[in-house]
């Protein structure tokens, strides 16, 4: 039984050429997720961390000059110590900005020969007048060895200076500096100090003791051991790693899931094709449990062979794009694990003998009876129990919904509302063998009057067998919805956010920030924004260095009394001040941590604890975030430096005028206005939505391949209806516009009821996230579009074969046929 299947696999490898594909597509996705992921995960753990310091000692307060380092490295079991000056450095790119992917307060480091510098290209710098730019900085800059570049320090001033050399840095603490200069220069234009002293020796625990017992003052995390810091660093990038992991894997099950369909349904199609095949193997004696067993073999073949094709092609889709990142300058090491090879094999075999199962069942249950039959045919069952099904399902969706949409939905509530539009997906995919049905008999009724016979025939092939209809439209409307649920939350959000901007940044408000969001701007850009002309109020926003219960949190120090007017915070509860303790972000996905009348237990850096009470609360948004603190309840609060300054004046327009003036020698300092930051805004969503788009197009690329596989085996089925058609006068045109018309109505079914389930999917999701009321979903009118247009446009594209092979049917031999 077994050699009879394999040998009728090996007689028509066509009828399985595009469940091989979905197959393939299907596990290279999940396959080069994984080696990716893996990969990224290896690059950043052995090419960030380093492993050569025993114990890194911070300065708490202020940097530790060079008599402190020698005192350090005279320590007992110190055999070498080196200092490390951190300051504010960037500098001007060939487009005139300073970059934007460091912090400029840490921008600047000096120069030493340990396994923090990796030189890459020319020489290290060695005296006045020469420095080493990071080479991602660099390319981003259109920085060259040997170009002059101005470098922009602490209080405005700036130098011109060679570049000698490019290098990559490895770190312990902290981010990746632009630039290197020798320690000389370093000490004299960054600061004067060491913000960190790094000591070797073979005994970790007892330098670390002997530095604790000779500076008794440090706070506990400032001396750390250069193992631990290591492992910090390889568990965060390993961490990272998981996450994109799980993020491409999210995607890639998507594809799965359409593959699965798409597998499905064509055993489905090849079982109702080969009844008199499987009647006759029961006549001479086959069993049930052979026949199925030979459908679940040839099924394993085909998903092995699959996973092999499809392993191989992840693998090779991963490493070209690491060659990419390598060739845009990025250090990439390819990692490839036996889990992900693993992974593959059983996406790809389990995958394919589950979606077959249910097809092997129903052959089993043929008759050796039905090998007396002309026509192929299985018995078909009753669309009534799952469509009470799917009407059940939808029904319970739609009141788990309907008890959700509340002003202010709970964390229980929007657990029952994911729940209740999944319930109403799966409630419209059961279902969908009967809407094929309410869909296509009005259409076909409107056929009889417009669009000409090969229209009406291609209308009634799709409605004549709504499951497999059914089927082939379910796995497009999968892709198609996420895509429409995606991007209605993402404009949703993008309305709400830039909103949000628009409702809390008066138009006169100017910003005055650094580059990148992460970046701080000089201590001195205060005074001399207070002193421009035509300024006359001024809100200073400082990051205070510290952690809330005993994590890091996001805290910082504002002057009370200075928001208003230059801000309007949209309070939930509470002051819109902080004037006596701190504001809080109410963020509604989130559990009330800390209400109004609750303290904070903050610590300071330099281990200084404090008790600030909640008198507020407010809904974070692009421009303020953050729990704001009253800066005169933070010691040494006016010393930080700030990352955002608000100003205006009692003509904002002449301040804003003045404040470009002033600072159109600093590209260290942005001027911007509310409209700026909504643009950067409105780009960054829509770059998400590409990413997204691109993500999911590869379920929507594996549904148009299970398009072309139902038409191509259902003109294998139709052969004698097709000569039948071409005997009494059908033209091959004729044949040909009835297989495109039927692969379009497909697509356009498919692609409807994806339109339709994804909007109302995005639209309650963006509510339960956003606390946006359901009816003023934003809708994706451009995505909407695109995707009924590109389907159309697919389902025509994906009938180009199919119907030039109807065409090309030899008229007598396929009325001969069966």
């Amino acid at each position: 039984m077994l050699r009879s299947m394999l040998r009728d696999l090996r007689a028509h490898p066509g009828r399985l050429a595009m469940t091989l594909l979905a197959v393939v597509l299907s596990v290279a996705f999940v396959v080069a997720s994984w080696v990716f992921a893996d990969s990224l995960g290896r690059t950043a753990a052995e090419g960030r961390a380093r492993d050569d310091v025993a114990v890194l000692v911070s300065a708490p307060d202020r940097p530790f000059t060079p008599a402190q380092r020698d005192r350090l490295a005279a320590l007992p079991g110190v055999t070498a110590a080196r200092g490390v000056v951190t300051g504010r450095a960037g500098f001007v790119q060939d487009n005139g900005k300073i970059g934007e992917i460091y912090d400029m307060h840490r921008g600047g480091t000096d120069w030493d020969d340990t396994r923090r510098f990796s030189l890459v290209a020319g020489r290290a710098p060695a005296g006045d007048g020469q420095v080493a730019l990071e080479e991602e900085a660099a390319r981003l800059g259109g920085k060259r060895v040997g170009d002059r570049v101005r470098v922009h320090l602490a209080g405005g001033r700036t130098r011109d200076l060679t570049v000698t050399g490019l290098f990559t840095y490895r770190m312990l603490t902290g981010g990746v500096p632009a630039l290197a200069l020798p320690e000389p220069a370093a000490l004299t234009l960054l600061g004067g100090g060491f913000a960190e002293v790094e000591l070797d020796g073979p005994d970790a625990a007892a330098i670390a003791a002997a530095v604790r017992a000779a500076v008794p003052g440090l706070p506990a995390a400032a001396v750390a051991r250069g193992a631990d810091l290591a492992a910090a660093q390889r568990a965060s990038a390993r961490e990272g790693a998981e996450d994109i992991r799980l993020l491409l894997l999210a995607f890639a099950a998507v594809a799965v899931l359409v593959g699965t369909l798409v597998i499905a349904n064509t055993f489905t199609i090849l079982v109702a094709q080969r009844t008199r095949q499987f009647a006759l193997l029961r006549a001479v004696g086959a069993g049930r449990r052979q026949i199925r067993r030979a459908i679940l073999a040839e099924a394993g073949v085909v998903g092995l062979l699959g996973a092999t094709l499809g392993t191989a092609g992840g693998i090779g889709l991963a490493h070209g794009g690491l060659v990419l990142l390598r060739h845009a300058g990025e250090a990439m090491t390819f990692e490839l694990t036996p889990e992900a090879v693993a992974a593959g094999y059983a996406i790809g075999v389990l995958v394919t003998v589950l979606a077959a199962y249910g097809s092997a069942r129903r052959a089993a249950t043929v008759a050796p009876v039905a090998a007396l039959r002309t026509d192929a045919a299985v018995r078909r069952r009753s669309l009534v129990l799952r469509g009470t099904a799917g009407a059940l399902a939808a029904a319970a969706g739609a009141g788990a919904v309907l008890a959700t949409v509340g002003d202010h939905p709970t964390n229980t509530d929007r657990v029952l509302g994911i729940g209740g539009v999944l319930a109403v997906w799966l409630g419209v995919m059961l279902a969908a063998p009967l809407l094929v049905g309410l869909v296509l008999r009005p259409l076909a009724a409107l056929t009889r009057h417009v669009g000409g016979t090969g229209l009406r025939l291609a209308v009634r092939n799709a409605a004549r067998d709504p499951r497999r209809t059914a089927a082939t439209a379910s796995a497009l409307m999968i892709g198609v919805a996420l895509v429409c649920a995606y991007a209605t939350i993402g404009a949703s959000a993008e309305q709400r956010l830039v909103g949000d901007i628009a409702r809390t940044v008066p138009a006169g408000t100017t910003i005055l920030r650094a580059p990148g969001f992460a970046g701080s701007l000089d201590p001195g850009v205060t005074a001399a924004a207070r002193a421009t002309a035509g300024v006359t109020r001024t809100a200073v926003l400082r990051p205070v260095p510290g952690t809330l219960d005993g994590a890091p949190a996001h805290l910082r120090a504002v002057d009370p009394g200075t928001l208003g007017g230059l801000v309007h915070l949209d309070v939930a509860a509470g002051a819109a001040d902080p004037r006596g303790g701190a504001l809080t972000t109410y963020d509604p996905l989130a559990a009330d941590r800390h209400r109004v009348g609750d303290t904070l237990p903050v610590t300071l850096a330099d281990g200084t604890r404090l008790s600030v009470p909640v008198v507020g609360r407010y809904r974070a948004n692009q421009a303020v975030s953050g729990i704001l603190l009253d800066a005169t309840l933070v010691p040494g609060a006016a010393a930080l430096a700030p990352n955002l300054i608000l100003a205006t004046g009692d003509d904002p327009g002449a301040a804003r005028a003045g404040l470009r003036t002033a600072f159109a020698a600093r590209p260290d300092v942005l001027v911007e206005d509310r409209e700026v930051n909504m643009k950067i805004l409105r780009q960054a969503f829509a770059l998400t939505l590409q990413i997204l788009v691109v993500l999911l197009g590869m379920g929507v690329i594996i549904a148009v391949f299970g398009v072309v596989n139902t038409l191509a085996l259902s003109v294998l089925e139709r052969t004698r209806e097709i000569g039948v058609a071409r005997a009494v006068g059908a033209s091959r045109r004729l044949v040909r516009r009835t297989v495109r018309g039927e692969s379009t109505v497909i697509a356009g079914y498919g692609a409807v009821l994806g339109v339709a389930v994804g909007l109302g999917v995005g639209a309650v999701i963006q509510h339960l996230i956003l606390e946006v009321p359901v009816t003023d979903a934003v809708v994706p009118v451009g995505t909407v579009a695109a995707a009924l247009g590109g389907l159309v446009l697919a389902g025509v594209l994906a009938a180009w074969w199919p119907a030039r092979r109807a065409a090309r049917t030899e008229v007598l031999a396929a009325i001969a046929a069966q």
